[in-house]
């Protein structure tokens, strides 16, 4: 007798819901963000509803708020420590820090191009 028969039965008797199984052999059901993982991770291509529900898992988690502002560290203006620290709060940096983001970003392609390499 399978899992399958075995929870069949248990419906058709009436002594309550099968259990749920659990663990390393558990499958992740579709239309859940776990089952969009599951696919991935069998190399397969998920199906619409566990795309979309990954799709509404990421687009939440995006929009979620960072840390309560009091526990936040102040910012550093006119850094790139500065500049990466607007972007984690989701928000517009600020003329200093995108600056300093800018002069970074032309050291290290002047460094590559030192280099002779043009990546």
């Amino acid at each position: 007798m399978t899992d399958d028969d075995l929870d069949q039965l248990i419906r058709d008797l009436k002594l309550g819901q099968p259990r749920a199984v659990r663990g390393p052999g558990a499958r992740a059901a579709c239309g859940t963000a776990s089952g969009y993982r599951r696919h991935r991770a069998n190399g397969e291509s998920p199906c619409a509803a566990c795309h979309q529900a990954n799709t509404e898992t990421q687009r939440e988690h995006y929009h979620q708020g960072v840390k309560a502002p009091e526990r936040l560290k102040q910012i550093a203006h006119g850094t790139l420590k500065g500049y990466k620290q607007h972007r984690y709060r989701k928000e517009q940096a600020c003329t200093m820090c995108l600056e300093a983001a800018r002069a970074d970003s032309a050291a290290r392609a002047r460094t590559r191009r030192a280099k002779g390499n043009t990546q």
